[in-house]
């Protein structure tokens, strides 16, 4: 999410799990039918263009919604400090996680 003068940052700020994906706007309810992915003949007619919906609860942790937001907390930054949002400091659990489609990590 942009917002216009807040700090160049990438921020864990919400988390989802995948419930259903619709990738055709003759399959999208009724209520999803006005949505730009949806609605729009430019976005209707493209293959990779796909609308995620959430889970009704955390398959691991049932007694959470499947959407959510956070709180901010300093912990949830993934940017370096004072670097640009291309520099990230991971929690160790990322270690060996393939998080992106570039060779080098």
């Amino acid at each position: 999410m942009y917002k216009k003068g807040a700090p160049d940052q990438h921020v864990i700020y919400a988390y989802m799990q995948i419930g259903s994906i619709i990738e055709r706007k003759v399959d999208a309810p009724e209520w999803l039918r006005e949505h730009p992915h949806v609605g729009d003949k430019k976005n209707r007619d493209d293959r990779s263009n796909a609308i995620f919906l959430p889970s009704e609860n955390l398959s691991f942790m049932s007694d959470y919604k499947g959407c959510g937001v956070f709180n901010y907390r300093r912990d949830r930054i993934l940017t370096k400090d004072g670097m640009s949002r291309r520099f990230w400091a991971l929690p160790s659990l990322f270690k060996n996680v393939k998080i992106s489609h570039h060779p080098n990590p």
